[in-house]
Protein backbone atom coordinates (compact mmCIF):
# COMPACT_ATOMS: atom_id res chain seq x y z
CA UNK A 1 0.00 0.00 0.00
CA UNK A 2 2.44 2.13 1.10
CA UNK A 3 4.20 1.35 -2.57
CA UNK A 4 0.88 2.40 -4.19
CA UNK A 5 1.07 5.75 -2.65
CA UNK A 6 4.42 6.54 -2.92
CA UNK A 7 4.07 6.07 -6.79
CA UNK A 8 1.12 7.71 -6.95
CA UNK A 9 2.96 10.43 -5.15
CA UNK A 10 5.96 10.57 -6.92
CA UNK A 11 3.46 10.72 -10.73
CA UNK A 12 2.13 13.40 -9.11
CA UNK A 13 5.40 15.70 -8.27
CA UNK A 14 6.40 14.31 -11.80
CA UNK A 15 3.16 15.25 -13.50
CA UNK A 16 3.42 19.11 -11.21
CA UNK A 17 6.84 19.13 -12.72
CA UNK A 18 5.75 18.73 -16.15
CA UNK A 19 3.15 21.13 -15.97
CA UNK A 20 5.14 23.92 -14.13
CA UNK A 21 8.28 23.60 -16.37
CA UNK A 22 5.36 23.91 -19.70
CA UNK A 23 4.18 26.65 -18.13
CA UNK A 24 7.58 28.57 -17.37
CA UNK A 25 8.60 27.91 -21.38
CA UNK A 26 5.49 29.38 -21.92
CA UNK A 27 6.05 32.22 -20.32
CA UNK A 28 9.67 32.88 -21.45
CA UNK A 29 8.54 32.66 -24.62
CA UNK A 30 5.74 35.10 -24.37
CA UNK A 31 8.24 37.51 -22.61
CA UNK A 32 10.90 37.23 -25.04
CA UNK A 33 8.88 37.82 -27.79
CA UNK A 34 5.70 40.11 -26.75
CA UNK A 35 7.92 42.11 -24.28
CA UNK A 36 11.76 42.16 -24.79
CA UNK A 37 12.92 44.25 -21.38
CA UNK A 38 15.96 46.64 -21.41
CA UNK A 39 17.22 47.30 -18.49
CA UNK A 40 19.72 50.42 -18.59
CA UNK A 41 23.40 49.30 -17.03
CA UNK A 42 25.23 51.63 -14.80
CA UNK A 43 27.50 52.62 -17.98
CA UNK A 44 24.55 53.28 -19.82
CA UNK A 45 23.39 56.18 -17.57
CA UNK A 46 26.76 57.61 -16.89
CA UNK A 47 27.09 57.49 -21.19
CA UNK A 48 23.70 59.34 -21.45
CA UNK A 49 24.99 61.48 -18.44
CA UNK A 50 27.82 62.54 -20.35
CA UNK A 51 26.14 63.05 -23.71
CA UNK A 52 23.56 65.64 -22.01
CA UNK A 53 26.67 67.17 -20.57
CA UNK A 54 28.58 67.50 -23.74
CA UNK A 55 25.42 68.57 -25.38
CA UNK A 56 25.03 71.15 -22.56
CA UNK A 57 28.31 72.56 -23.10
CA UNK A 58 27.61 72.46 -26.93
CA UNK A 59 24.49 74.57 -26.53
CA UNK A 60 26.43 76.74 -23.89
CA UNK A 61 29.20 77.75 -26.71
CA UNK A 62 26.42 78.31 -29.51
CA UNK A 63 24.57 80.48 -27.45
CA UNK A 64 28.15 82.31 -26.66
CA UNK A 65 28.84 82.35 -30.60
CA UNK A 66 25.16 83.32 -30.98
CA UNK A 67 25.97 86.54 -28.79
CA UNK A 68 29.01 87.34 -30.25
CA UNK A 69 27.51 87.14 -33.80
CA UNK A 70 25.25 89.41 -32.44
CA UNK A 71 27.67 92.09 -31.27
CA UNK A 72 29.05 91.71 -34.36
CA UNK A 73 26.17 92.28 -36.30
CA UNK A 74 25.62 95.33 -34.08
CA UNK A 75 28.83 96.70 -34.48
CA UNK A 76 28.65 95.80 -38.57
CA UNK A 77 25.35 98.45 -38.43
CA UNK A 78 26.33 100.92 -37.12
CA UNK A 79 29.54 101.15 -39.12
CA UNK A 80 27.54 100.35 -42.14
CA UNK A 81 24.90 102.25 -41.26
CA UNK A 82 27.14 105.25 -41.56
CA UNK A 83 28.65 104.27 -44.70
CA UNK A 84 24.97 103.83 -46.35
CA UNK A 85 24.40 107.28 -45.26
CA UNK A 86 27.08 108.36 -46.81
CA UNK A 87 26.80 106.64 -49.53
CA UNK A 88 23.22 107.54 -50.06
CA UNK A 89 24.42 111.24 -49.83
CA UNK A 90 26.73 110.60 -52.41
CA UNK A 91 23.82 109.19 -54.53
CA UNK A 92 22.17 111.92 -54.29
CA UNK A 93 25.04 114.29 -55.06
CA UNK A 94 25.76 112.75 -57.73
CA UNK A 95 21.97 112.96 -59.23
CA UNK A 96 22.22 116.36 -58.63
CA UNK A 97 25.30 116.58 -60.64
CA UNK A 98 24.23 114.22 -63.54
CA UNK A 99 21.18 116.64 -63.46
CA UNK A 100 23.22 119.85 -63.39
CA UNK A 101 25.76 118.43 -66.41
CA UNK A 102 22.33 117.28 -68.47
CA UNK A 103 21.24 120.51 -68.20
CA UNK A 104 24.23 121.91 -69.23
CA UNK A 105 24.77 119.27 -72.17
CA UNK A 106 21.53 120.66 -73.43
CA UNK A 107 22.05 123.93 -72.99
CA UNK A 108 25.35 123.61 -74.71
CA UNK A 109 23.82 121.42 -77.38
CA UNK A 110 21.44 124.35 -78.14
CA UNK A 111 23.72 126.79 -78.12
CA UNK A 112 25.87 126.85 -81.40
CA UNK A 113 28.90 128.78 -80.83
CA UNK A 114 30.32 126.50 -77.73
CA UNK A 115 32.75 124.66 -79.16
CA UNK A 116 32.58 121.04 -79.97
CA UNK A 117 35.42 120.17 -77.81
CA UNK A 118 33.78 121.51 -75.09
CA UNK A 119 30.73 119.67 -75.69
CA UNK A 120 32.05 116.94 -75.60
CA UNK A 121 34.09 117.47 -72.05
CA UNK A 122 30.29 117.61 -70.76
CA UNK A 123 29.60 114.88 -72.07
CA UNK A 124 32.71 112.83 -71.01
CA UNK A 125 31.76 113.92 -67.05
CA UNK A 126 28.56 113.26 -67.85
CA UNK A 127 29.65 109.63 -68.40
CA UNK A 128 31.48 109.74 -65.80
CA UNK A 129 29.55 111.33 -63.24
CA UNK A 130 26.85 108.09 -63.89
CA UNK A 131 29.18 105.71 -63.45
CA UNK A 132 30.36 107.12 -59.76
CA UNK A 133 26.27 107.46 -59.34
CA UNK A 134 25.97 103.59 -60.31
CA UNK A 135 29.40 102.29 -58.59
CA UNK A 136 27.53 104.64 -55.56
CA UNK A 137 24.59 102.28 -55.91
CA UNK A 138 26.05 99.16 -56.02
CA UNK A 139 28.08 99.79 -53.03
CA UNK A 140 25.22 100.81 -51.35
CA UNK A 141 22.83 97.78 -52.12
CA UNK A 142 26.19 95.41 -51.83
CA UNK A 143 25.93 96.63 -48.18
CA UNK A 144 22.61 96.42 -47.46
CA UNK A 145 22.54 92.92 -48.71
CA UNK A 146 25.45 91.79 -46.79
CA UNK A 147 23.47 93.22 -43.72
CA UNK A 148 20.55 91.10 -44.37
CA UNK A 149 22.37 87.92 -44.87
CA UNK A 150 24.16 87.79 -41.84
CA UNK A 151 20.66 88.77 -40.12
CA UNK A 152 19.39 85.91 -41.48
CA UNK A 153 21.80 83.83 -40.26
CA UNK A 154 21.27 84.82 -36.77
CA UNK A 155 18.37 84.58 -36.76
CA UNK A 156 18.50 80.76 -38.28
CA UNK A 157 20.99 80.45 -35.26
CA UNK A 158 18.53 81.61 -32.91
CA UNK A 159 15.90 79.47 -34.44
CA UNK A 160 18.41 76.35 -34.22
CA UNK A 161 18.87 77.11 -30.63
CA UNK A 162 14.94 77.75 -29.51
CA UNK A 163 15.42 81.39 -28.94
CA UNK A 164 12.94 84.12 -29.97
CA UNK A 165 13.88 86.57 -32.41
CA UNK A 166 13.41 90.35 -30.99
CA UNK A 167 12.31 91.53 -34.53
Amino acid sequence: MKQIKLVIWGSAIVLLGLIGGTGWLIYERIESTVAPKEQATKKDVQRIEAEQLQQKKRIGEAEQRLTELENDLAEYKSRNDKRVGELEGRVSSGEKKVSDLEKRASELEKRSDKTEDEFKQVQADLVQARKELDDAKKERDQLRHEMNRMQTDIDEIKKALGIKTTN
